[in-house]
Formats: structure tokens, sequence, C-alpha cells
């Protein structure tokens, strides 16, 4: 029985942005003005949203609706209660239906 997956939602790193690049271009859109929130799942950056003009670029090939849902949250402001003060957030899956 395999675990259900991490969910991260983190800032970028000036070494994500390749992955934000790959995003973009599997996304068929520009790539967003930065600074960037990422969603990740196990590891792999799936969704990306601009702090700066709030457009979004996700994975088209994964379902990320609830992932983009949860970036602008956080970028809102609406994280949910609890959240640790610094660091990584991470949610299991079991608090998502992300379809894995």
């Amino acid at each position: 029985m395999s675990s259900p997956p991490t969910v991260t939602i983190r800032p970028a790193y000036p070494d994500d942005e390749a992955a934000i690049r790959r995003l973009a271009a599997l996304d068929s859109a520009a790539v967003p003005p930065a600074p960037f929130l990422l969603a990740e799942v196990d590891g792999e950056i799936l969704a990306a949203a601009s702090l700066g003009s709030g457009r979004v670029v996700a994975d088209p090939f994964h379902p990320t609706l609830q992932l983009v849902a949860m970036l602008r949250a956080y970028a809102a402001g609406g994280a949910p209660e609890g959240r640790p003060q610094r660091g990584e957030r991470r949610y299991r899956s079991g608090r998502l239906a992300l379809g894995y």
C-alpha cells in the first residue's frame, strides 16, 4: 500500500527557474513575473503562481485545480490555521481530493 502524496506550498528559489519555464511551456503560456509561490506534489513542481500579477501556470497533465486554489489562498493570506510560522508547509492529500 502506498502512502498519500505530500503537497508542499513554498516560495520559489532561483534554482526553480527551469521548472517554472517548463510549467509555462506545458501550459502554453508566457512565464509570469516573479516572485512566485510554488505547489509541489511529492517534490515535483506542478503549479506556480506569480505573487505580482496573480497569474498561474500549471502542468496540464496532472490534476492541479486544487493546487491552484491553494496557491491563490496562500497568496491572499488565507492559509489554513495552525500553519508553521517558518519553512515549508506540508499537507497530506487526505485533506485534499487531488485525484492521485
